[in-house]
């Protein structure tokens, strides 16, 4: 067949359906070179700027809350007056009180709970008997630091759990310790008073 200059494809001049539908090479193809609705003007234009309350607004705004949390239409009306801000204003800063009370009576009773848990949820105290412990002194005198075998060995001879002899063994220790450091500020505290009177 002769080359005719039809033979490859051109791009169509003609506002042609078929070049209506082909997508140009130089559309943006992305959805990121479009702006975010966040990023639009109009969302902009809708959020208001925040207002700034000077602190003898906070005065009566304090005054008004501590009297009545809850204010009706009309007290709100009247609040806004005397502090010379919106109703809306002042209503938005009335619910954030509200709110920030509520977080902190949610804390402080959250924290309430935990100091002062039932009986229920504690492990019921171990009374032991003056032959248990004068044992139990016996063995911490010939060792302060058993280990898990020498415990439980212990608390067979004693009929007490091995958790219950470790721990005592804990507490005796720390006791001893809080006695050594009380006799080193005594001796240190009276050395310093001997200096200073022999001076």
């Amino acid at each position: 067949t002769p080359w005719t200059p039809w033979a490859w494809s051109a791009p169509c001049p003609c506002p042609c359906p078929s070049a209506r539908s082909r997508p140009s090479s130089s559309a943006p193809t992305s959805s990121r070179s479009r702006p975010r609705w966040w990023e639009t003007p109009r969302y902009r234009d809708m959020r208001r700027s925040r207002t700034i309350i000077q602190a003898e607004q906070l005065d009566i705004l304090y005054g008004c809350y501590f009297k009545d949390p809850n204010p009706g239409k009309h007290e709100f009306e009247q609040i806004s007056e005397w502090v010379h801000l919106p109703k809306k204003v002042v209503q938005i800063w009335f619910q954030n009180m509200r709110a920030r009370e509520r977080r902190r009576r949610r804390r402080r009773t959250t924290s309430w709970r935990a100091r002062t848990r039932s009986p229920r949820d504690r492990r019921p105290r171990t009374h032991l008997s003056c032959l248990q412990l004068s044992i139990l002194q016996s063995c911490y005198e010939t060792c302060a630091h058993p280990n898990a075998m020498e415990c439980e060995a212990i608390g067979a001879e004693l009929s007490l759990p091995l958790k219950v002899v470790q721990i005592w063994f804990q507490n005796t220790r720390a006791k001893e310790k809080r006695w050594k450091l009380q006799q080193e500020k005594m001796v240190s505290g009276s050395s310093v008073v001997t200096v200073i009177v022999a001076c």
